[in-house]
C-alpha cells in the first residue's frame, strides 16, 4: 500500500497495528507497525520523523529479527544520506551490508585468486540483486497480509456495529417496557390511595372497600409479575444484580428486589404496595441495604445504586 503511494490509508493501518499490538502486548507486530510508519515518512521525504520512527523500531527489535533490522538499517542510511550526514548514514549501511553478507554467506565461497577481483564485483551486484528481491517479496508478504487484515477488520467491524445496534433496539425497548410497568403500578397504586381518601364520603362503604381490596392484590408482585419485572429490568441495567451481588455479597433476595424497586425511583409507599408489606417493613429492608454499604442515608443509598 505505501509503494502504491496510498500513505493516509497506510498510516491509519499502521497506527491500528499498532494500537492493537499494545493491547495485546505483541511488541513483534508493534515494531512492524512502526517501521511502516517510518517507511510511510520516507515516502513523504519527512526524513527526521522517519528516523524517530525507525530507530523506535531498532530499539523494539532489539536483534530479535535480523532480517526486519537489515531493512532499518539501510532506510536510516538512505534518511541520514537525503539528510547529507553521510557520516551518520555510514554505520547502518555497514550493517545493512553486513546483514546482506550473512544472508548470502552460502554464495560467497570464491576461493580461487584468480576470481577475487570479479568476484568481488559480481557479489555486490548479487548483493544488490538479492536484496531487490528480498524488498520485493517483503512488499508482496505485506502488501498481502494488510489486504487480509482489512477484510477480516472489516468484516469484524460490520458484525460489531450490527450486534451493538440490535443491543441498543433491546435495551431501548425493555426500558420502555420496565417504565410501562413501572406507570401501571404507580397507577394502581394512586387508584388505591384514591378510593381510601374517598372511602368515607361513599354510600356503599362495603363496595368500596371490597374494590380497594381487588385492587391492591393487582398491585402486589406476584412471583410471575416480579420474574416479568426482573427481565425487563435486567434487559434495561444489564449489569445491575451482578454488580450489585459483588459490592454486597451475601445479599437477600429481598434486598435484591428493594434495591430494583429503588432503582427506578419509587416510593416507599409505592413499593410497600408492589410488595404487599407495610411502610415500616419497607423502611426496615432499606435500613439493611444502608447497613450494607455503609451509608447513613436514603440519599446516599439511592446515589450508589443509580451509580450501579
Amino acid at each position: 500500500m505505501v509503494e502504491l503511494g496510498m500513505l493516509d490509508s497506510a498510516t491509519i493501518i499502521s497506527n491500528w497495528i499498532i494500537q492493537q499490538s499494545k493491547i495485546n502486548h505483541n511488541t513483534d507486530n508493534e515494531m512492524y507497525g512502526i517501521e511502516m510508519l517510518g517507511q510511510i515518512e520516507i515516502r513523504r521525504k519527512n526524513y527526521e520523523a522517519a528516523i524517530a520512527y525507525l530507530l523506535k523500531s531498532k530499539q523494539l527489535n532489539g536483534g530479535k529479527n535480523q532480517r526486519a533490522l537489515g531493512r532499518v538499517h539501510e532506510a536510516l542510511a538512505t534518511c541520514y544520506e537525503n539528510l547529507g550526514q553521510p557520516e551518520k548514514a555510514y554505520p547502518f549501511l555497514k550493517a545493512a551490508r553486513h546483514y546482506n553478507d550473512s544472508v548470502n554467506k552460502a554464495r560467497q565461497n570464491y576461493n580461487s585468486n584468480y576470481l577475487a577481483v570479479k568476484g568481488e564485483y559480481e557479489k555486490e551486484q548479487l548483493r544488490l540483486k538479492q536484496l531487490s528481491k528480498e524488498t520485493h517479496n517483503a512488499i508482496f508478504y505485506r502488501n498481502t497480509g494488510i489486504a487480509v487484515l482489512l477484510l477480516l477488520s472489516g468484516v469484524g467491524i460490520f458484525w460489531l456495529n450490527h450486534r451493538r445496534k440490535k443491543m441498543q433496539r433491546l435495551q431501548v425497548k425493555a426500558a420502555a417496557e420496565l417504565s410501562k410497568f413501572r406507570e401501571e403500578m404507580i397507577s394502581k397504586n394512586n387508584q388505591i390511595e384514591y378510593l381510601m381518601a374517598n372511602l368515607q364520603v361513599q354510600e356503599n362503604k362495603q363496595k368500596d372497600a371490597r374494590s380497594i381490596e381487588l385492587l391492591s392484590q393487582q398491585m402486589i408482585l406476584t412471583e410471575a409479575d416480579w420474574l416479568n419485572f426482573k427481565s425487563l429490568f435486567e434487559k434495561t441495567y444489564p449489569a445491575f444484580f451482578k454488580t450489585l451481588r459483588e459490592k454486597a455479597p451475601g445479599i437477600t433476595e429481598a434486598e435484591q428486589r428493594m434495591a430494583a424497586l429503588l432503582k427506578i425511583q419509587l416510593s416507599t409507599r409505592q413499593i410497600a404496595a408492589m410488595q404487599g408489606i407495610s411502610p415500616d417493613s419497607v423502611h426496615k429492608t432499606r435500613q439493611r441495604l444502608r447497613l450494607r454499604f455503609g451509608t447513613e442515608s436514603t440519599s446516599e443509598l439511592e446515589a450508589i445504586l443509580a451509580d450501579i
